[in-house]
């Protein structure tokens, strides 16, 4: 059988959504199934992958700007200031959003869809980043498996789809819980935890060489975030932390550890402001973005984590 996974991450980042799918991937019968991942942007995992056999395709998108991305229009916040017209300008957004991105990038994944015949389409972002895929798939017969792993917002048009698909994964009770809440109604609901090989987050290096490499000092108290840089993952909260930390503690050591999201920049320069504008310099090491989070997360004292909205997982 010949499954096409489809994951539409577009934050020049390694996601959850994307670890859950390769997890999935890696744990395929190949005999019985043969699996085809197609992405959204370049991914540093495309190579490792192509390595194992596991054929990868890039698409790209052309995407409108995100809501947020007019909130600097005064126009915009000017007319969402009248009674009735915020509900309007949700609804004209969803149709514009639909025709003018989601409908031609269906058109040309329904061409990719034909090039590879699958069985079955597996889209990984849930209904609402997934629509166009969704699209494609009725487009081209195919079935459509919809992975729901956060908890989105969803309008009339993923309402209108969802009876259209072949079934939902959520990732959690909780999504699911949320999905039906919203008025998603697929022909059918199923919880699939996300599984995680264990052996991978498993330290290979000692505490005190990891640090020796981080430039700290092995006997300063560490305490730690890991997660990509973005507003909701909350790092500012361990930062403003720090500033009363540092009084009793003046050698201890927070360490960020996660790559920057698309949409983060302007939040990691804010946290980046913070530590100087504080006087945290010495204190804070922003690790990036790490391939051995078992071995930086055992160089720790404490782990901390900070997500300032419910995780979905």
């Amino acid at each position: 059988m010949k499954i096409l996974y489809l994951e539409a991450s577009s934050g020049q980042v390694v996601g959850g959504s994307l670890t859950g799918v390769l997890q999935l991937i890696a744990g395929l019968d190949r005999s019985r199934y043969t699996p085809t991942l197609v992405l959204y942007e370049d991914k540093r995992v495309i190579k490792s992958l192509r390595a194992r056999g596991i054929r990868v395709r890039v698409f790209s998108k052309r995407r409108l700007p995100k809501e947020h991305a007019l909130q600097d229009v005064p126009v915009y916040n000017s007319a969402k200031g009248h009674l009735g017209v915020t509900p309007l300008l949700k609804n004209l957004r969803a149709v514009g959003t639909f025709v003018f991105e989601t409908l031609p990038a269906a058109r040309r994944l329904a061409r990719l869809l034909r090039e590879e015949a699958p069985d079955i389409v597996h889209v990984c972002n849930g209904f609402r980043g997934n629509m166009d895929a969704i699209v494609a798939a009725r487009m081209s017969g195919i079935p459509c498996i919809v992975h729901c792993k956060g908890f989105d917002k969803h309008g009339f048009i993923e309402r209108l789809a969802a009876p259209g698909v072949a079934s939902s994964i959520c990732m959690t009770r909780a999504i699911e819980d949320h999905c039906r809440a919203e008025g998603m109604n697929p022909p059918e609901y199923s919880v699939v935890y996300d599984g995680l090989d264990l052996e991978e987050f498993r330290p290979t290096r000692g505490r005190d060489c990891v640090r020796e490499e981080l430039g700290i000092d092995l006997n300063a108290p560490v305490v730690g975030v890991v997660g990509n840089i973005q507003e909701w993952k909350g790092q500012l909260v361990l930062l403003e932390a720090m500033v009363d930390l540092v009084k009793t503690y003046p050698d201890i050591v927070a360490l960020v550890v996660g790559a920057v999201h698309r949409s983060g920049r302007n939040y990691a320069d804010s946290l980046r402001r913070f530590v100087a504008d504080k006087g945290l310099t010495g204190n804070v090491i922003f690790a990036g973005e790490r391939d051995d989070v078992g071995d930086v997360m055992n160089c720790m004292d404490v782990v901390a984590h900070t997500s300032v909205r419910g995780e979905p997982f």
